[in-house]
């Protein structure tokens, strides 16, 4: 009894999650039975989706079902037919510090709200209105991109004229630090490294907002943000 006291504790669980389109949907610190969290989020995963996609099926038909010692979550269709999709157990529970049903009517909630959230994003409208964003986006881009090219061209011609618009020499005291060609020439260089600087950032940024405008390339776009 003695050793069986001084035992350590169990490590964590380390928590896997049931994904959509690279969401995380739920996650999972134990599962039930001997099976694989990992297996298990994968195949959960895969299901989901199918699912989702599923236009006939109603999200309100995932339910809880008591089937002791598991609480089962899956699918009731009209007819009476029950599909599993999770099980949950009490050590899972625990590792929440919720109860078993508790859990389980989590997990439905959360896969009742990634169907939804999915059909709603994957939708004609959807699609059409980030279509609309991309092109609204790109469209003042390419203004913004003509006026900074002008601004340059013009700062660039304006540095170049030492004729019609002189520029001083840099001194301190008697030290002769730049005279009127070398204040140019750095002039023309920040110039260059400002206007290059700002074309590099501004793409940068474009591309993950152009990609979080669709559902495929949503989770790509957040990625590079």
């Amino acid at each position: 009894v003695a050793a069986l006291a001084s035992a350590p504790p169990a490590p964590p669980a380390i928590p896997v999650w049931v994904e959509m389109d690279g969401r995380r949907v739920l996650e999972l610190r134990r599962v039930a039975g001997a099976q694989n969290p990992q297996e298990v989020a994968h195949r959960a995963s895969q299901r989901l989706r199918r699912l989702a996609e599923d236009q006939r099926l109603d999200p309100a038909w995932l339910v809880v079902r008591e089937d002791p010692p598991y609480s089962m979550v899956g699918l009731e269709t009209p007819g009476g037919s029950f599909q599993p999709l999770l099980a949950v157990d009490d050590r899972a529970g625990a590792a929440f510090n919720l109860e078993r049903p508790l859990l389980a009517e989590r997990y439905r909630d959360q896969l009742r709200g990634a169907i939804r959230q999915y059909r709603s994003s994957h939708s004609l409208s959807a699609w059409l209105r980030g279509t609309a964003l991309a092109l609204a986006v790109l469209l003042l881009f390419l203004l913004w991109l003509r006026l900074q090219m002008g601004l340059n061209a013009r700062l660039a011609a304006w540095l170049a004229a030492p004729g019609r618009r002189p520029l001083p020499a840099i001194r301190i005291g008697t030290i002769h630090l730049l005279d009127e060609v070398q204040l140019r020439a750095l002039l023309q260089w920040l110039r260059r490294a400002v206007h290059w600087s700002l074309l590099l950032l501004v793409s940068y940024l474009l591309l993950p907002l152009l990609l979080g405008l669709f559902p495929p390339t949503q989770e790509i776009g957040r990625a590079h943000v």
